[in-house]
């Protein structure tokens, strides 16, 4: 098999049980499919050295190295930075240490000293068997933690939602945070979503914004702008004027830690910074950034909208996945139930325990 990294063509086969990965190195179809073939040949007569060999012999952190270099043209920017961003810690434990050398007693002091969430756990030792696997070493077996059912995501009153964007607006230094809480409110933006949006994606003209990349393939789409949405748009775009920090390809929400940098997005630190002391001063110290876009699917369910509009909306695929972030308030609920009160009268036996007053 033959495939592209790079504008590169690359080989995948096997021999005899054993597999091969390696480059063409050429950019031309026809050229590849004979090197593929002169590969082959070379695999049969013991010439070519099998894929993950010499992998397996690294150091695990150049091991990590060269496995997320391998897979950035193999899958989306977003699941690439997930991938790094999971390989940091397992980094930081094993070192320098042969990967070959790996077993399920070290996995298990990983998973016993990480002291972190089980479902942060399961995803990195996942990340770890995947590296073996690329390898081509045999996966120890590994007990992943069994993980808590998720809690609902919260959902703010109207009041409470009213009071966290009177508290971001009183204070100049929260600008930044308040409308890019307006934007996730009002258009279900994720974070990913937020950070990467350059003002070449904000279509001023038609008072919407394009979504380039995302967590997922249904992520890329085009979301209109309400009112609140446009509002904040337009305090971004006269801060960014201002700064001089409005080119196309300049980040509406860019880095401004250590120092200010328009073509490198916010990073983790600060965004973090800002939402924690804005959400603390609203007196709401456990209310994620992402219960924000739970509050926008909730609020559009409420109002009735269509479940295929509202994945157009908020980029879903699954109607499950829509179901599990839609937390209908309980005042929403009552007025359900309310709605079918006394539509009709209910015949009662004579040998029947007495009704409620409410519905005889």
């Amino acid at each position: 098999m033959t495939f592209k990294r790079n504008k590169i063509w690359w080989t995948d086969f096997s021999v005899n049980g054993i597999r091969y990965r390696v480059s063409l190195d050429t950019s031309d179809w026809r050229e590849a499919k004979q090197k593929e073939k002169d590969k082959i040949e070379e695999a049969q007569t013991g010439k070519l050295a099998p894929a993950g060999r010499s992998f397996a012999r690294l150091a695990f952190i150049q091991a990590s190295e060269r496995y997320l270099e391998q897979r950035k043209g193999r899958i989306s920017p977003h699941s690439s930075e997930t991938e790094s961003y999971r390989m940091k810690p397992l980094c930081a434990f094993f070192g320098n240490r042969r990967l070959s050398s790996i077993t399920s007693d070290d996995i298990k002091n990983y998973q016993c000293e990480r002291g972190k969430h089980p479902y942060t756990i399961n995803h990195e030792v996942k990340q770890l068997c995947a590296l073996l696997r690329e390898a081509r070493l045999p996966v120890p077996e590994v007990e992943l933690f069994k993980v808590p059912k998720r809690t609902l995501g919260r959902v703010l009153e109207p009041e409470q939602k009213l009071h966290l964007f009177q508290v971001a607006s009183s204070k100049p230094a929260w600008q930044v945070a308040y409308c890019a809480a307006l934007l996730t409110m009002n258009c279900s933006l994720r974070p990913c979503e937020i950070k990467a949006l350059r003002w070449s994606d904000v279509n001023l003209s038609e008072r919407s914004i394009f979504i380039p990349c995302s967590k997922t393939d249904a992520g890329v789409r085009e979301v209109p702008l309400n009112a609140e949405a446009w509002a904040a748009i337009q305090a971004m775009l006269r801060r960014a004027e201002m700064l001089g920090y409005c080119a196309p390809d300049h980040f509406v929400f860019h880095q401004m830690w250590p120092e200010s940098n328009p073509s490198r997005p916010m990073g983790k630190k600060g965004w973090h910074s800002a939402w924690g002391s804005l959400r603390k001063a609203a007196g709401f110290p456990g209310l994620r950034y992402y219960n924000l876009r739970h509050q926008c699917i909730t609020e559009m369910i409420e109002k009735g909208v269509p479940e295929g509009v509202i994945r157009e909306v908020v980029g879903h695929i699954d109607p499950e996945m829509l179901r599990r972030y839609s937390h209908i308030r309980r005042a929403a609920r009552r007025a359900a139930v309310e709605s079918i009160s006394g539509a009709r009268q209910i015949p009662v036996a004579q040998d029947a325990p007495a009704l409620p007053a409410s519905i005889q």
